[in-house]
């Protein structure tokens, strides 16, 4: 599931093996932002599971795969948030707005992140840069 998401947003399938996840051995890519990209997500899943890891450990809660997909999904969109306000255009574009399908698209000024998993839940944000 996590393969197939990632593989839509780099725009290329890629596998993600136990060594890739906590060895950073990350498979070769043409395009560094793919690279970039397949890393950054990586660390937000791995920041996810960690987290309701800890949930469970230390606050008894029940954890399923679900909770750790919406955390995932909820970090990668505020990184991709914060990645508008600080990264020029350009970057921005080159580094979010690529894929199949795009995570996010930029126009006048204004973000839209679609974050999609297996088809079962799609969120759609508009942001507007602030120009101070």
């Amino acid at each position: 599931m996590v393969e197939n998401w990632m593989s839509a947003a780099v725009g290329e399938k890629c596998t993600i093996s136990s060594e890739a996840a906590i060895f950073l051995q990350y498979p070769t890519s043409k395009d560094n932002m793919h690279l970039s990209r397949l890393q950054i997500l990586c660390g937000e899943l791995k920041l996810a599971t960690w987290m309701q890891r800890n949930r469970k450990k230390y606050d008894k809660v029940n954890i399923e795969a679900k909770d750790i997909q919406r955390l995932f999904l909820n970090f990668v969109r505020v990184h991709i948030r914060a990645d508008f306000v600080r990264m020029s255009d350009c970057d921005f574009d080159h580094l979010w707005c690529q894929g199949s399908p795009a995570m996010a698209s930029t126009q006048d000024g204004r973000l839209t992140v679609s974050v999609s998993h297996c088809c079962v839940c799609v969120c759609v944000v508009v942001y507007t840069r602030r120009i101070c």
